[in-house]
């Protein structure tokens, strides 16, 4: 039984005859990271950072203090 794409998977890439080769560094930039959400980050730090302070003075669970991130999504 013939497995799938035998026919083609050795075959030699000619390249595009209609289109250049794009050069690395443009094609770098595609694939480069971005913030999808502006400012997640930030705010994601600071509620961590409020959580640890808030457990280091001693609150039982976190619903017992103002949650940043409750805050800004509530808007």
């Amino acid at each position: 039984m013939k497995k799938n794409y035998d026919d083609i998977i050795h075959t030699d890439w000619q390249g595009s005859r209609t289109h250049e080769h794009m050069a690395l560094t443009l094609r770098a930039k595609i694939f480069m990271p971005f913030a999808a959400l502006k400012g997640f980050d930030e705010l994601l730090k600071k509620t961590e950072e409020e959580v640890r302070q808030a457990r280091q003075r001693g609150y039982a669970d976190d619903s017992e203090r103002t949650c940043t991130i409750c805050m800004t999504t509530d808007r």
